[in-house]
């Protein structure tokens, strides 16, 4: 039965690392004694036993093979927490490395592997550049927002160039969350990773579809497409019931 559908994974990870990402990056950042993403001290793989680690085309190839599927969607791991990086000059430069290597170590070593871009919303107008670089140039096909960790919510008129130059583009928006900030989402009175990712993913993700639809980003911009990712149904309470059914994906 399977074989008569084909099956495309819209929301896989490549387990990325700041080693992978800086040979990207000017010799500036990759001096950095910092890494460039937050970390935690949560066991994703609950002590080895849960999940395998994907950082290559190689590993990503054969997982998709193993499972039946012709095409990948690949979103990062450690860049979800862009948001939280607070230099928007390391922003910058974190979004272009990863946009470069996905372009190089994945998109071109198999037409199965498609990435999506990353850009900083901490400066607007280099976002909306490399965004118009990372679709036309490198032929990424999407945008991935933040769900946890800018200072304003994703509908705020600031962030509105991003959408408008996805919108020109074509290209779709998929909002991902993250485990890191829990107190984001009143998901820091916990101590166990299930109980912080199961509120992290749906809390943020109803936050921002809230912010996007009463701030009028789906009035201003009707041909943008934007994708709630790894929440399930649990924000659609959050939804108005007037927002085109054809505008949003809830996976």
């Amino acid at each position: 039965m399977a074989n008569q559908f084909e099956v495309i994974d819209a929301d896989g990870h490549i387990t990325e690392t700041d080693v992978q990402l800086k040979k990207y990056m000017p010799e500036k950042y990759v001096k950095r004694v910092s890494t460039l993403t937050l970390g935690d001290s949560w066991d994703r793989s609950l002590s080895g036993k849960l999940g395998t680690r994907a950082g290559d085309a190689k590993s990503w190839l054969a997982a998709i093979d193993r499972g039946g599927v012709s095409t990948a969607v690949l979103y990062p791991t450690n860049g979800l927490s862009i948001g939280w990086i607070r230099e928007p000059d390391v922003a910058v430069q974190y979004a272009q490395a990863w946009n470069n290597f996905c372009s190089e170590e994945f998109q071109k070593v198999s037409p199965r592997l498609k990435c999506v871009a990353l850009v900083s919303f901490q400066d607007v107008p280099e976002a909306v550049k490399e965004l118009r670089r990372a679709v036309q140039d490198l032929k990424l096909v999407g945008l991935m927002l933040p769900a946890v960790g800018l200072r304003m919510p994703l509908g705020h008129e600031n962030y509105w160039p991003i959408y408008e130059e996805a919108e020109k583009l074509g290209c779709m928006v998929g909002v991902h969350a993250t485990v890191r900030g829990p107190h984001y989402f009143a998901g820091d009175m916990f101590d166990q990773f299930i109980e912080v990712h199961t509120l992290s993913h749906s809390f943020a993700q109803m936050m921002h579809c809230t912010s996007m639809m009463f701030r009028g980003v789906f009035d201003r911009f009707p041909k943008l497409r934007v994708a709630f990712m790894e929440a399930g149904c649990s924000l659609i309470p959050a939804v108005h019931p007037d927002l085109p059914n054809s505008q949003w994906i809830l996976p």
